[in-house]
């Protein structure tokens, strides 16, 4: 039989989307952060974008810390 539930979910304004785990909002709240700030390149020679926090130098730190003070706010 089928049953109507209700569970609980996270939504992350940022990303524009719900999540189910905690964890899976923070992060991806953080990331579209972190790509509003860094934005997406075209590179027109070879026909590929890439995203400049790939090449950011300290982008672990930035997203521990990110991640960190999100977490506190949820």
């Amino acid at each position: 039989m089928i049953e109507k539930q209700q569970a609980t979910v996270y939504y992350s304004p940022a990303a524009g989307r719900r999540y189910l785990t905690k964890k899976a909002a923070i992060h991806n709240e953080v990331m579209a952060k972190i790509r509003n700030k860094y934005p997406t390149i075209n590179d027109r020679e070879c026909g590929e974008f890439w995203h400049c926090s790939v090449d950011l130098e300290g982008f672990d730190k930035i997203y521990r810390r990110m991640t960190r003070l999100v977490a506190k706010c949820v």
